[in-house]
């Protein structure tokens, strides 16, 4: 391709170059070993003569010898990193190639040339699409280039103007378009939401993504077609629907690809992502690469894609945008039917007429599309290896050898697809029309394919080259027209202003009749015309076309110079993807199958192919004719008028232009690849835009910004001669430049110069500023060297007396140290004396504690025995109190039960007096009137008496009974009166039992509470560190056993009415037991006194022993002992006595237990005796 903007050297064609000269930042095209193309390397002017320059490379420090045509000045450093490239002082490719590539590196992706964006794709995250940023362009605090900015001034002109806008994005593949597309719809989504359809907007990029996009070595995610998504707007700038419109689909990835590519994603997502329903309805197999039409490149899977989750979201955007399930399915289906084609195979017959047939490895693949289809495995077998043809009126079936076959298979499948494709389109558009609301005006995004070119392009990259051209001059004609406001606007002369065109190119392609795209279908309507004829065609028509030119080796292959550059095509395969066929017995299998998603794409195919009659050799326009078709419309004719009516729409839109550049080819990062970024802006028009700014005016000032900037380059009279007229200042600075007056024109606020005039001020002025700064930096220089040795002798002098003064210190300071260290040597030998005299007193005290603990311990042993003495007795008293309660409750409780038992019996005994004079009043009553019966019977029988006196003799009879048996009556209540009197006297003993119990339980709860206050004065008297005397351990005793002894004498005296005791029982448990008691309780005693003085004897001999043996020890007495050994002796002697003691100990204490159980059991007999 030609170098486009700037191969015409470095001067433009003008005076560019002047005012360089030694030291000068120049770029220099130069070519590498590697390379053959020229690159641009930054390089510095040593010498420059009327042809060549010597200058110095920065990379490499080398110096060489170039021609001025390929030196190209550089941009001061302030203008580095420029947003805008218009602003550069130089508009050349290296510049612009610098400030893109500086921006890049500070992750400043996205870049302005005049009405562009150029946006560089990062390949990565990066921070520029939170909310925060939409909120700051929507509310314009944010001025940065951004996709944000121009949607957000789209939007905004959309709505005060009323008129519909355009945002055209364009790049080549890998260049981020889909991406900047995905992020512009989002920011529109945002700013004219509320309505809810947005995101069912927002979802169809998903679909569409999975259709019509597939991995190609240049991107993972490209876009195998254009299209135009026109969003609708009410008054208010809400948004109200959406239309989408596709262009140019690449249908022939769909059968094949190149190595390391994938077809379409979606075949993809449905193999890893079907559920086990569709895996079985639809015969999906596991491994992707068993089907041909997906192994044939040898990838089938992206790194850090996830198939199967992408088919869930895009089952998910389909039922979003109002597709329902059951098209799902069917979509799915047809889907899974143009895999399994592809694995339909063919083999020729071996008796010579090489007629094609079903291969035996592809009848399970011809039987499941089949089924898919809805169709039978015969006819789709038979549409596949036959063709009928119309020779003579009457129609020939032809056999079809196994490529014809293969191809027409491979058509099949092409057109199913992009019929769906269309299909899916078409729906989405239904939906978004069923929207209630008025659409005011649209903004389009126009996502299109960027110029391509490769090693070999073929019809694909004509069509896509042609489009481009087209958008191009759009793009063209828009930017004069911007420019003549901005001239008008200031009152240039504009007409001076020439700009070319690439009118020149688009006839070329489009122009009839002598148009490559022209000649294309004339050659498509020629049956025996082939791709050589097609070649041979354009070579002979369109010799004299500049644009046009032929290869000199290959006769297929053309050059075709774009305004990018020139690209040579083979015409090889023109003709038929130019035709893109499909045979009548394929489209009639379609039309009958009993799917309707089926029939209703092969019915919007016959739509599309109306008017054909295809005789696969015979008839040719004669056949057309006689059938009154016209024909049908080639791919290049409907391309070529959707291109029209595209071009058409963007001319009544106001158009916003958005180029992507791809930084690198390894899709990495943080690199960017020189030669890779140049081509894209030759192929985008971005050096275009250079281009045309170039022939205008691209470098303006405002009058006042001018005078600023360049006036202190004149000198100091001249700028006060012209006082506040700023034109008239910024004259005499171009007079001074000598600037020539063609190349700059003033307008009402602004001057305008051409490309590169600017340059040699720019220079003069960094130099000048350079000199002023050199002045500066050599008169600080001086002053501060001055000032400098003034602050050196003062310094010194100041460091002398310092040091002086640091002397005098120490000295003073030795002395004082001496006298610290004798005062701390004489207190150090007094505080050494007074520690050995501690030492030797602790020491001392040491053994008096020692000894004094050895007291006190054998003290408090002597205490403890005691106290465990006392507490003993206590335990005794409160067990003897407790036994003498326990014989009161029972006394209690048998008086209860004579109590209960007197009144159940006198009870009983009234019970059956009263049954008895009942039975006895009723015999009494019985003989009565048996008596009365017996005397009225006689009375009857002797006639004797009257009824009177019968009457009389029974009531005297009766009374008679009556008399005899009141009697025993009496004799009851009398007995009851009886029984009455001794009840009383029961419940008076009772009474005076419940008295004297009461009484002695106050004696009790009296002498308990003198025995607890004794037991505290002898507890007391223990914590107190003083054992308790011999006469209050006495006292507890002699109360222990008085209260003993008194309780069962006074439980034992004799209860009013209660019959005395006999002898026997007085004998037993009266003076004699309690005189038994008595002597036990005297004994225990004394036996208790015996080993209390022993031990306090015992304790007096051995403190007087061991302080003895200490006094011998310490030299305070004299005796003829060893200390050490009767030390050892004495304490033998302690611990036999010790054992011996804890013997008697135990015994007495044995003693003393049954002492306490023998009054337990006499106090026991006598409540006995006293119940």
């Amino acid at each position: 391709m030609s170098q486009g903007v700037g191969g015409d050297g470095g001067a433009f064609g003008d005076n560019a170059l002047e005012g360089l000269g030694r030291n000068s930042k120049v770029w220099v095209s130069v070519s590498t070993a590697e390379d053959a193309e020229e690159m641009y390397q930054e390089a510095t002017v040593l010498t420059l003569g009327d042809k060549n320059a010597t200058v110095k490379i920065a990379s490499t420090g080398a110096e060489a010898s170039v021609p001025l045509s390929k030196l190209f000045p550089a941009n001061p450093a302030i203008l580095e990193g420029a947003e805008d490239l218009t602003q550069l002082s130089y508009l050349n490719e290296p510049s612009i190639l610098h400030d893109l590539h500086t921006r890049y590196g500070g992750d400043d992706i996205y870049t302005r040339a005049g009405p562009v964006l150029i946006a560089v794709n990062p390949f990565k995250r990066v921070n520029l699409y939170t909310e925060q940023h939409m909120s700051d362009y929507r509310r314009g605090v944010a001025k940065d280039p951004h996709v944000y900015l121009i949607a957000t001034a789209a939007y905004d002109e959309m709505v005060k103007a009323g008129r519909n806008q355009a945002i055209i994005i364009s790049g080549e593949s890998g260049a981020g378009k889909t991406e900047t597309t995905k992020i512009a719809m989002q920011y529109l989504a945002q700013v004219g939401g509320g309505s809810g359809i947005e995101g069912r907007i927002l979802q169809t990029n998903p679909i569409l993504e999975a259709f019509g996009n597939a991995k190609t070595l240049r991107n993972n995610n490209s876009s195998r077609f254009g299209k135009l998504i026109d969003i609708n707007f009410d008054r208010a700038g809400k948004i109200t629907g959406a239309v989408i419109k596709t262009y140019l689909l690449e249908k022939s990835r769909v059968t094949a690809q190149a190595e390391g590519e994938r077809g379409y994603h979606v075949f993809y997502q449905l193999c890893m992502g079907a559920t086990p329903q569709e895996r079985e309805e639809f015969n999906i197999l596991k491994n992707v690469g068993d089907y041909k039409y997906m192994s044939n490149s040898a990838c089938v899977a992206i790194q850090g894609v996830n198939d199967a989750l992408e088919y869930r979201e895009l089952k998910t955007a389909l039922g979003a945008v109002g597709i329902s399930k059951e098209d799902i399915h069917e979509i799915f289906r047809v889907v899974a039917s143009v895999m399994w084609l592809g694995n339909v195979s063919f083999v020729e017959d071996e008796d010579g007429d090489n007629a094609a047939a079903v291969s035996c490895t592809g009848k399970e693949a011809l039987e499941t599309s089949a089924k898919l289809l809805g169709t039978t495995p015969e006819m789709l077998e038979k549409s596949l290896v036959t063709r009928k043809i119309i020779a003579g009126g009457e129609s020939i079936t032809q056999r079809l050898n196994a490529v014809q076959a293969a191809d027409g298979r491979d058509a099949l499948a092409k057109a199913i697809y992009a019929a769906l494709f269309e299909w899916l389109v078409v729906q989405i558009n239904a939906s978004f029309a069923k929207e209630k609301g008025y659409a005011l005006t649209t903004i389009s995004i126009l996502d299109i394919y960027g110029f391509e070119y490769f090693k070999r392009n073929s019809f694909e990259q004509l069509c896509i080259n042609y489009a481009n051209e087209r958008l191009q001059q759009q793009f063209n004609r828009h930017l004069f027209k911007l420019e003549q406001e901005e001239y008008e606007k200031e009152r240039i002369d504009w007409t001076k202003v020439e700009f070319e065109d690439n009118q020149v190119c688009l006839d070329l392609i489009e122009k009839r009749p002598m148009g490559i795209l022209s000649l294309l279908d004339e050659q498509c309507n020629f049956p025996k015309a082939t791709d050589g004829t097609f070649a041979q065609k354009m070579a002979s028509e369109l010799k004299d076309n500049s644009r046009y030119s032929r290869d000199k080796i290959d006769e297929l292959v053309f050059h075709v110079s774009h305004y990018a550059g020139s690209v040579n095509y083979d015409a090889t395969g023109f003709l038929d993807k130019n035709r893109d066929t499909i045979h009548q017995d394929l489209m009639q299998v379609l039309m009958e199958s009993g799917e309707k998603m089926v029939r209703s794409l092969a019915v919007a195919m016959s739509k599309d192919k109306a008017g054909e009659v295809e005789n696969g050799g015979g008839g040719g326009l004669r056949a057309r004719a006689k059938a009154g078709g016209k024909g049908k419309e080639s791919v290049g004719a409907r391309f070529k008028e959707q291109l029209a009516a595209l071009v058409s729409k963007l001319d009544v839109c106001s158009p916003h232009f958005i180029r992507c550049i791809k930084p690198n080819t390894k899709l990495v990062p943080q690199a960017f690849d020189d030669a890779v970024v140049l081509q894209q802006l030759r192929c985008c028009g971005v050096l275009e835009v250079v281009r045309i700014s170039r022939q205008g005016y691209p470098t303006r000032y405002v009058l006042d910004q001018f005078t600023q900037r360049f006036g202190f380059l004149l000198p100091a009279a001249a700028q006060e001669s012209y006082g506040g007229d700023a034109t008239q200042f910024c004259q005499a600075i171009l007079r001074h430049f000598k600037v020539r007056d063609d190349t700059y024109q003033f307008g009402i606020t602004k001057v305008f110069l051409r490309a590169g005039q600017i340059g040699l001020m720019e220079d003069m002025r960094t130099r000048r500023l350079g000199a002023v700064l050199l002045i500066q930096r050599v008169q600080r220089g001086t002053v501060a060297r001055v000032v400098y040795r003034r602050q050196r002798a003062a310094i010194i002098h100041a460091q002398a007396c310092a040091r002086a003064k640091v002397c005098r210190m120490r000295y003073l300071h030795t002395l004082k140290q001496i006298h610290a260290a004798k005062f701390i040597q004489s207190r150090a030998r007094g505080i050494a004396a007074r520690k050995q005299y501690a030492k030797d007193k602790a020491a001392v005290i040491t053994t008096q504690m020692a000894v004094r603990r050895w007291r006190l311990k054998q003290k408090w042993r002597k205490m403890e025995e005691m106290r465990m003495a006392a507490t003993s007795a206590a335990d005794a008293a409160a067990a003897t109190i407790a036994a003498e309660k326990a014989t009161v409750l029972r006394a209690e409780l048998e008086t209860a039960r004579l109590k209960k038992e007197a009144e159940a019996g006198a009870a009983r005994e009234r019970k059956e007096a009263a049954e008895e004079e009942e039975r006895r009043l009723a015999g009494v009553r019985a003989v009565a009137e048996a008596e009365a019966i017996r005397i009225e019977a006689e009375a009857k029988v002797r006639g004797l008496m009257d009824r009177g006196q019968v009457d009389a003799e029974v009531s005297r009879a009766t009374l008679e009974a009556t008399a005899a048996a009141s009697a025993p009556v009496a004799e009851l209540q009398e007995e009851n009166q009886r029984l009455r009197a001794a009840l009383q006297e029961q419940m008076v003993l009772r009474e005076e039992c419940q008295r004297r119990i009461i009484e002695e339980e106050s004696v009790w709860s009296q002498e308990m509470e003198t025995l607890q206050s004794v037991l505290a004065s002898v507890r007391r008297a223990l914590e107190g560190g003083e054992p308790p005397s011999p006469n209050m351990m006495a006292a507890i005793m002699n109360r222990s056993r008085g209260g003993a002894a008194s309780t069962p004498q006074s439980s034992a005296a004799a209860s009013p009415g209660t019959p005395p005791l006999g002898a026997d029982e007085a004998g037993q448990w009266g003076p004699a037991a309690s005189r038994s008691v008595s002597a036990s309780s005297e004994k225990a005693s004394q036996k208790v006194g015996m080993l209390q003085t022993e031990f306090e004897t015992r304790t007096r001999v051995f403190e007087d022993d061991a302080e003895f043996i200490v006094e011998v020890r310490n030299g305070i007495s004299s005796a003829e002992l060893d200390p050490d050994f009767e030390l050892k002796n004495l304490g033998l002697r302690f611990e036999n006595w010790k054992t011996e003691f804890k013997v008697r100990l135990k015994e007495t204490r044995g003693m003393l237990k049954k002492h306490e159980g023998a009054s337990a059991g006499n106090s026991g007999h006598n409540l006995v005796a006293g119940g």
